[in-house]
């Protein structure tokens, strides 16, 4: 996740000419998945606003943060919440569930 979130940050420097807005966006994420580690049971399911959701994917939740959109799953039993993908959200990020 580490390198996905490096390359997101990267790209706004690089690309857009961003600094700031690259900074802000990491704060933001940052603040995202620390309240996703306290409240790991605020995000909305998936499979409430996607269509065609494998069964397999059903307790994937997701959090926006600005634009990007981040999937995890809680796991009660160990009580670890698992972020697995952030996408921006011109993405279609669905499809990755579909059966």
């Amino acid at each position: 996740m580490t390198l996905q979130l490096a390359s997101i940050y990267d790209y706004i420097v690089k690309n857009l000419v961003n600094e700031p807005a690259s900074y802000n966006l990491k704060q933001t994420i940052e603040k995202k998945l620390s309240t996703i580690s306290t409240f790991p049971n605020g995000g909305t399911l998936i499979s409430l606003v996607t269509n065609d959701i494998s069964e397999e994917f059903s307790n994937v939740q997701k959090r926006i943060a600005k634009n990007y959109i981040i999937l995890y799953r809680y796991y009660e039993e160990t009580n670890i919440a698992y972020v697995s993908h952030i996408f921006h959200q011109t993405q279609n990020y669905g499809e990755i569930f579909q059966n």
